[in-house]
């Protein structure tokens, strides 16, 4: 069976919303908790929907379904509101207001006149307290009579009959064929201002009115995804005003492209640990042709990142930065990985003797089984820093060997 409610397009909404960090960490940050809390329920309630969209036969068929269709309809009505983007239904001097349930309401709820219906929208509001039976009874309709009160003891699912068929031996019932119904639901009402049935009336109605209405509100997420996409595309116009500085040293160049990366939310660790490595203080003379060969690659790609940061190609400028600061070879000794995870992720503490101890530990193992075949690393002497770079220049130098080897 064909989705009722088009999954897609609360999808839509998601996928715009992931695809820019302005929701995450920028202006429009302080709506995020709730962009996130409305795509779940949407999620959620929208697979409920669509698995249950045949007329209900049950109360636990029907109860639920109105529940899921409730979460939906808020959802969306709050997320206009919070965005600014309003919510058009809540104009009373407008037709769309009253598309559903408006026939509805003039030909069950007595004594209510055309100016007094209610819109679509206070009407379900109406109709779902009795459906909870919450908080069992209602007074609050402004379109009930004064001092009315009602309660319903239950609702009506039976897609086999029709008004005529449950409301049986009363006369007041209208029973013209043109008011049954194949698809009905409704809740039994009872009322203290009643003039039928002892007090008691019936408010029934199709199913698929019901399923349309929901579907209409639904489809408004569509307006919240047009304002999500005018958001992203305003930053990334005003991002598109601030070009790298190509004129800058290397370090300078890097360090405007961290300050870019930064006002557009994006993360920066490539770029900081290239940074680091440019930087790094050297103290064994040793290790100088090695540091030297390592810093002029970095060098060499400089106008790549340029030219990737000014395009926004964010995963190309991390894609130019692995192949140098993050090299790994396609053989490496055992440990290797969490030798290299322990030393690269490692920030000193005072306070922290043992995780010192084993960083050291790391650092001498890493050093004897690979790294010294290419750099002298004395993790007592040197900085954090130094050591890093060390470590980093021994993965490069290694993956290069190994794939000149493999020629």
């Amino acid at each position: 069976m064909k989705d009722f409610l088009d999954p897609s397009i609360w999808r839509d909404f998601h996928g715009t919303i992931d695809a820019s960090p302005i929701f995450t960490n920028g202006d429009e940050k302080c709506h995020f908790d709730l962009i996130c809390a409305v795509i779940d329920r949407l999620e959620s309630c929208v697979k409920y929907i669509n698995k249950h969209q045949k007329p209900p036969k049950t109360e636990e068929n029907f109860i639920p379904f109105v529940l899921f269709s409730c979460m939906v309809i808020d959802a969306v009505k709050k997320l206009l509101k919070e965005i600014g983007c309003g919510y058009k239904y809540d104009d009373k001097t407008k037709a769309e207001s009253y598309q559903y349930f408006k026939e509805i309401c003039l030909r069950n709820l007595e004594n209510l006149q055309d100016s007094d219906c209610p819109t679509d929208d206070k009407f379900f509001e109406y109709f779902r307290s009795l459906v909870f039976a919450h908080p069992f009874e209602t007074n609050r309709p402004k379109f009930l009579q004064t001092d009315e009160i009602q309660y319903s003891p239950r609702v009506i699912v039976n897609s086999n009959q029709t008004i005529h068929d449950i409301i049986i031996d009363e006369e007041n019932i209208i029973t013209d064929k043109k008011y049954r119904i194949t698809d009905e639901v409704g809740v039994v009402i009872y009322s203290n201002k009643s003039k039928i049935l002892a007090n008691t009336n019936c408010l029934c109605f199709s199913f698929s009115i019901l399923k349309e209405y929901v579907k209409s509100r639904y489809a408004l997420i569509e307006i919240a995804t047009d304002w999500v996409k005018q958001k992203v595309e305003y930053a990334h116009n005003e991002w598109s005003k601030r070009k790298v500085n190509r004129s800058l040293t290397p370090i300078g160049i890097l360090q405007d492209i961290k300050n870019i990366l930064e006002s557009q939310y994006r993360p920066s660790d490539g770029v900081d640990n290239a940074l680091a490595c440019l930087e790094c203080e050297t103290t064994e003379r040793a290790n100088d042709n090695a540091v030297l060969t390592f810093r002029h690659k970095i060098d060499s790609v400089i106008t790549s990142l340029c030219d990737a940061m000014d395009k926004f190609d964010y995963e190309q400028l991390e894609d130019i930065l692995s192949g140098i600061i993050y090299a790994r070879s396609r053989k490496m000794h055992n440990m290797a990985s969490e030798q290299l995870e322990t030393i690269l992720c490692y920030q000193p503490n005072a306070e922290d003797a043992i995780n010192h101890q084993y960083f050291i530990q790391q650092v001498n193992d890493f050093s004897e089984i690979i790294a010294s075949k290419y750099v002298i690393i004395k993790p007592q002497d040197m900085s954090v820093a130094e050591i890093k770079m060390l470590v980093r220049i021994t993965c490069f130098i290694e993956c290069q060997t190994q794939e000149q080897s493999s020629e």
